[in-house]
């Protein structure tokens, strides 16, 4: 390779892989089990470790984002009602938008584009239906769905350079990993805070029950 020999890059993910995974996991021996549950610490470790080997694996396919994806769906449930944030459902399906995203180049390749349409309008649809993120985390969502849609729009409309024919296949992968290394930074530092991230009514077991309304 250019930067790190062939023979070295295995070691090197296998590497980064490990690292990525400490964080996660050891919250899950010193963290605060009261505040969230043993079942949601649980959770969330499966899904920061399931993104740890989808990031940083050597030759990962691109439909292993949906064991993140499914590990994801678990949290709401592991929660519990008392716990769950009312905005936990919007989030997931945006995440799960993202992870459908993330394969639209193997959608082309198979020729799913209908399915795959159908099932983004959806989700996005999901999201903006139900009780809204706080506005921060709401603006984040919108404005990577709006990149999403003009990667899209390149994709379908104009031809990709000579010289780069996969320029545009490398925009989408390459959003998509953006996005999908900021939602595990987040999450581990969800539990390396303690959960305090999700709200200060969180923090201290109260559960995050409130349902905002949409703007």
């Amino acid at each position: 390779g250019r930067y790190v020999p062939a023979r070295l890059v295995p070691a090197v993910c296998a590497a980064a892989t490990l690292a990525a995974l400490l964080p996660a996991n050891v919250a899950c021996l010193w963290s605060s089990r009261g505040a969230v549950g043993a079942g949601a610490v649980f959770a969330a470790a499966l899904t920061a470790s399931s993104f740890a080997f989808f990031l940083f694996a050597f030759q990962v396919h691109e439909k292993s984002v949906l064991f993140p994806c499914l590990a994801a769906l678990l949290l709401p449930t592991a929660l519990g009602p008392k716990r769950r944030p009312a905005w936990a459902p919007a989030a997931l399906c945006h995440f799960a938008a993202a992870c459908l995203y993330s394969m639209y180049p193997l959608i082309v390749k198979d020729k799913l584009h209908l399915p795959y349409a159908l099932f983004a309008v959806l989700l996005i649809a999901l999201f903006e239906c139900l009780p809204a993120p706080p506005t921060l985390l709401r603006l984040f969502c919108r404005m990577s769905t709006a990149v999403g849609l003009v990667l899209h729009g390149v994709h379908a409309v104009l031809q990709a350079p000579a010289r780069y024919p996969d320029a545009w296949t490398l925009l989408i992968t390459g959003s998509s990993c953006g996005y999908f290394v900021l939602c595990f930074l987040a999450l581990t530092a969800m539990q390396l805070s303690g959960w305090g991230l999700l709200g200060t009514d969180f923090a201290d077991g109260t559960g995050g029950g409130g349902h905002p309304k949409k703007e």
